[in-house]
């Protein structure tokens, strides 16, 4: 049966629909009296694209190269006073290292929302600004910082802060071009990525005798850039979709047994896109698809922090394989993770912009449990392929989801709607730092890698139930169709 808010919004004539859609948005645009900005050429969007891309590459996600930059934190020896009993590095200062990582990105999930409410209010301009302010002040902490000068967690934390704002306001540019939105939005994301090579570069310097100190400083060039030329780049308001494709769309009656997928879709999630942010957070599209992501964003942000320590228990319960291929392994999951989500970009981006969304989330519950279970696997070589399943999971996972809101409540509160969902996300992150440490007192990490497998073979049932809401509203549609002819 239609929920009562749909059943209400179908009730509605077109008149009374859009004079609720111009009184909300003058409420939620009161302090912003600007028009939209008007759409560029095709090929100066190409370039805006690009450009957000190359800027996003550089801050969005470096505080997922973890695994990178805590062996180059260890190998200065950082937090080396923990090791009590033992020679560094130790469970001691991999535990307090950790921690880092688990704050940094709780952090920046944390602040998705507030985030979302400047880009919302303010608009992509500003908060890119924003993002690059943050983003130097923690590069210039972590430079300054030492054993006796300790500001690597606050630096770290203002790293993962400042990198949102400017992937977060790249991504109302898939309104520019509509046709490939699933595309555009899938390159941000996987721009997250690719960001966690620049702590990976960052240890190849140091290995040539480049100190962290002056890394740190030299990339100080990047927020500074991004500053300077966001004025100059991007708009103070979200750019709105074309209108021509909103004709085109408008301008063909629904055909219930057409096979364009997209178009259906979208007129069964015009509801929610017109509905007021606080109906649609109430919504069960929106609880489950955050339920969901939390519950997968768990899963990636505990195998990034521990990837180091998972991979020597397994080669260590395979035997036969020394540090320093275990140290080898690390390393090819460093550079795995940003090149494999790279080239994954097409083929998801593909699949968001060609198949209904409920395909796309099945993909990504499939990854999920296949990279689980090959975790549970004590085989080197197998880990390899972990890996790649990983990088897609990872890349699917941020794209299909930030799609699924964007196209199932729009544009307009996609910021907020984005953020409390990372805001949620964020709190469940805190179980990072007890289950690492649990599975370290354990010696183990099969019983949390077996709790994974069962969550994400649970999770397989959001899918199907997605697709069984698009069935229910497919044969609503036709019932409209009919009654209406």
């Amino acid at each position: 049966m239609p929920s009562r808010e749909e059943r209400a919004f179908k009730m509605r004539s077109n008149e009374e629909q859009q004079d609720r859609g111009r009184q909300y948005d003058r409420f939620e645009d009161r302090n912003v009296a600007l028009s939209p900005p008007q759409h560029p050429s095709r090929m100066a969007s190409c370039f805006l694209i690009l450009f957000g891309a190359f800027e996003a590459v550089l801050t969005s996600g470096v505080v997922f190269g973890w695994a990178a930059l805590q062996l180059m934190l260890q190998n200065e020896g950082i937090y080396a006073s923990e090791c009590k009993t033992t020679k560094a590095p130790c469970m001691e200062q991999a535990v307090k290292l950790e921690m880092m990582y688990t704050v940094a990105t709780s952090a920046f999930c944390f602040c998705v929302w507030p985030t979302g409410l400047v880009l919302d209010r303010f608009g992509p301009r500003v908060c890119c600004m924003m993002g690059a302010t943050f983003f130097g002040a923690g590069c210039a902490m972590f430079a300054v910082s030492s054993n006796t000068f300790d500001l690597f967690m606050p630096g770290y934390c203002l790293i993962a802060i400042g990198g949102l704002p400017v992937v977060l306001s790249m991504m109302h540019l898939s309104n520019l071009i509509p046709e490939l939105a699933g595309t555009v939005i899938t390159i941000m994301n996987v721009m997250i990525d690719v960001s966690s090579l620049d702590f990976q570069v960052f240890n190849v310097l140091v290995s040539f005798g480049f100190t962290r100190q002056t890394l740190f400083l030299a990339y100080l060039a990047v927020p500074l850039l991004i500053f300077i030329t966001a004025p100059f780049m991007w708009p103070m308001q979200k750019y709105e979709p074309r209108p021509t494709d909103q004709e085109n769309l408008g301008s063909r009656d629904l055909d219930p047994f057409a096979n364009d997928h997209r178009e259906e879709e979208q007129v069964r999630a015009s509801w929610l896109q017109h509905a007021p942010y606080s109906t649609q957070l109430r919504s069960p599209q929106f609880l489950s698809c955050v339920a969901f992501t939390a519950l997968q964003l768990l899963h990636v942000n505990f195998y990034i922090g521990t990837v180091d320590d998972q991979v020597e228990k397994v080669a260590m319960a395979q035997g036969g394989i020394s540090p320093i291929e275990i140290k080898g392994m690390c390393a090819a999951f460093a550079w795995i993770l940003p090149l494999g989500g790279l080239i994954m970009t097409f083929p998801v981006g593909q699949t968001l912009d060609n198949k209904p969304l409920w395909f796309s989330v099945m993909l990504l519950s499939v990854a999920g449990a296949v990279h689980s279970g090959l975790t549970l696997v004590p085989s080197a070589n197998l880990q390899y392929g972990g890996f790649l399943v990983f990088a897609y999971f990872r890349a699917a996972l941020f794209g299909t989801m930030a799609t699924t809101v964007a196209f199932t409540f729009g544009h307009s509160n996609f910021g907020k709607l984005w953020g409390m969902l990372y805001f949620i996300a964020g709190m469940l992150n805190f179980c990072i730092g007890p289950l690492a440490y649990l599975s370290n007192q354990w010696m183990s990490f099969d019983p949390i890698n077996y709790a994974t497998l069962g969550v994400s073979v649970f999770l397989l049932v959001y899918p199907w139930w997605l697709w069984r809401e698009e069935k229910k509203a497919a044969r609503r549609e036709l019932d409209i169709f009919v009654f209406q002819a």
